[in-house]
């Protein structure tokens, strides 16, 4: 590593030694070492942390005594300050490095706890009690922060898609390339035309299979043996992420250019039991294999094709690409399992990540957003120029009022209820007792042209139409009407007034019907059980399950002394046993 004050913070540090070896056994497979790059930049962020924290307390010298509750604040501190902050916004600039301490530290301290065992039992205790503030305190200390800064930059990030035209001429460049590096190497080799080769072979095969740089970077001698072939084409099945199998897809021409290349390597000086297809040439070292950088070459080739948007031809866009276009074209379920099974992530991650927003689609949900509300024309009474509330109001009621079954709710103005509630003055008596004499006047809002809405009286014949729909309405042994044929009911009657009423009002003034009919009688005693329900319910209230009505009923048939009884008395007394029985 480059020498610089964090790394010297940590040269000689135990713990950082400790975690280290525990890093190295777990990327010793030769496939795996590419990850050094990641831990060496771990490194850098323990010393870091280690170089801050030192300048903050003075009590702290080593990793290991960051691990004490009551350093927990100072460790905040810090991180805080490797995120940068913005001093108006607290929005910071780094969160992820703030956010990747959280793992690194507890991971570390982990270790640290593991290996401390029996011999220090005392420092042992305080690291474990430094872990578990850090778990219990992160969050409201600086991860809700970290949380909102990067929700913050996702939503201002802007993701453009590669453009047609663009990946037609970078694909048609590195063909172009390809073949002239194979014409080259065929007459004479030089470690020209080998790198020239590689390298646009190694970028063609990311993009046009929408792989991630490090999958084919890695191709193994092998991967490329346990190749399938049925004559056009060739699949090669390589390592993705995670360890998940994702497929390369070759014409019969690349795989010529691939031999090709594997026939070189000893010409290009390559180590023999190097295992990448795609090395370094000159690359002699036993321990250590290096291969180019994908995505660099990528955007080296992008700007020399002559793209118009170079920045934009990237794997990842090619891969957002990808996933966005098949949602456009609407496909199921089993297709999105298996386009990202494809791309080696999980369906969760391909929704979340990799389908961008559709502009479009959007425009189209709001449309029909705006048609179930009704502001289809809205448009029109924007650019109009005349009174527009005066134009709502009138135009609208006026239409409503001509149709009451397309109503939805028990709005209207005062004067549509003089006209409403006129033709029935004389049809019976208000059972609600309503008086409009006793009601104090309304007070308008804050739209001059719309008052407040009065209440609907139920009148006798909006009653008898109801219970000529419904006549066991009333009837307490028969379950009330359900919701669906009360919207049945609205829908056909001829009452007016019942027209304008909703479900769940009529639901409401039914339930207070029923209420009022019961008498003394129904309402079971609740001290008072009857020894008959214990032996005739035993297994109900075993099994704390209410009995249902057509068991009640035919109870109540078998005892003829028992007719003052209704279902909803024994359904009640078996209630109460059980919970009797639960306390």
């Amino acid at each position: 590593m480059r020498e610089s004050v964090a790394i010297e913070q940590i040269r000689f540090d135990k713990t950082v030694f400790i975690w280290l070896n525990t890093e190295a056994s777990k990327y010793e497979v030769q496939n795996q070492r590419h990850n050094y790059k990641q831990v060496r930049a771990k490194l850098s962020r323990l010393g870091t942390l280690l170089y801050h924290i030192k300048n903050i307390n003075g009590n702290i010298n080593e990793l290991c005594d960051i691990f004490n509750e009551d350093f927990y604040d100072d460790f905040i501190k810090v991180v805080k300050i490797m995120g940068k902050p913005h001093p108006d916004t607290k929005y910071m600039q780094s969160p992820a490095t703030a956010n990747d301490m959280f793992n690194l530290i507890k991971k570390v301290a982990h270790v640290y706890d593991v290996t401390l065992g029996s011999k220090n039992e005392s420092k042992r205790k305080q690291t474990q009690a430094f872990i578990k503030k850090l778990n219990e305190l992160w969050h409201s200390s600086i991860g809700n922060t970290i949380a909102e800064t990067q929700a913050n930059i996702r939503r201002k990030q802007i993701k453009v898609l590669p453009e047609q035209s663009d990946i037609k001429l970078l694909n048609n460049y590195l063909l172009k390339q390809m073949k002239d590096a194979h014409h080259s190497l065929l007459n004479n080799y030089s470690d020209d035309s080998y790198e020239k080769l590689r390298n646009s072979l190694l970028s063609f095969l990311e993009l046009t299979n929408c792989r991630r740089p490090g999958e084919v970077e890695r191709m193994t001698f092998e991967d490329y043996g346990g190749k399938m072939n049925n004559g056009k084409k060739c699949r090669i099945e390589l390592r993705g992420k995670r360890s998940r199998p994702v497929p390369v897809i070759c014409d019969t021409e690349i795989i010529d250019y691939l031999e090709l290349l594997i026939s070189c390597r000893s010409q290009a000086n390559i180590f023999q039991n190097n295992p990448f297809i795609f090395s370094s040439i000159h690359d002699v070292s036993a321990k250590f294999f290096s291969c180019p950088s994908a995505s660099k070459l990528v955007n080296s080739y992008a700007t020399k094709c002559g793209a118009k948007y170079p920045e934009n031809l990237k794997a990842t866009l090619y891969r957002m690409l990808m996933a966005t276009e098949q949602m456009k074209k609407g496909i199921n379920q089993n297709e999105i399992e298996q386009l990202s099974g494809y791309l080696g992530h999980t369906a969760n991650i391909h929704r979340q990540n990799y389908r961008l927003t559709v502009f479009e689609r959007d425009i189209e949900i709001s449309e029909k957003v705006r048609e179930v509300q009704g502001f289809e024309n809205h448009e029109e009474i924007l650019h109009d120029n005349s009174n527009i509330s005066g134009n709502i109001i009138e135009g609208e009621f006026q239409h409503e009022s001509t149709d009451h079954s397309n109503r939805i709710g028990n709005v209207f103005t005062n004067d549509e209820l003089e006209k409403q509630t006129s033709t029935e003055k004389d049809s019976g008596p208000d059972i609600c007792n309503y008086d409009k004499s006793n009601e104090e006047p309304t007070k308008t809002s804050n739209m001059n042209s719309v008052e407040r809405h009065k209440r609907l009286p139920w009148k006798k014949s909006s009653i008898d139409a109801f219970l000529s729909y419904f006549p066991n309405a009333f009837n307490l042994e028969i379950k009330p009407p359900s919701g669906k044929e009360l919207r049945d009911f609205i829908r056909t009657t001829d009452d007016p007034i019942l027209q304008l009423r909703t479900e769940p009002q009529i639901r409401s003034w039914l339930h207070l019907q029923r209420k009022q009919k019961r008498t003394p009688s129904d309402v079971p005693q609740r001290n008072i059980i009857p020894g008959y329900i214990y032996h005739s319910f035993d297994k109900y209230i075993a099994a704390k399950k209410i009995p249902s009505h057509g068991v009640c009923a035919k109870f109540l048939s078998k005892s003829p002394s028992k007719n003052n009884i209704t279902i909803i008395n024994v359904q009640n007394w078996v209630k109460q046993a059980i919970l009797r029985k639960s306390h």
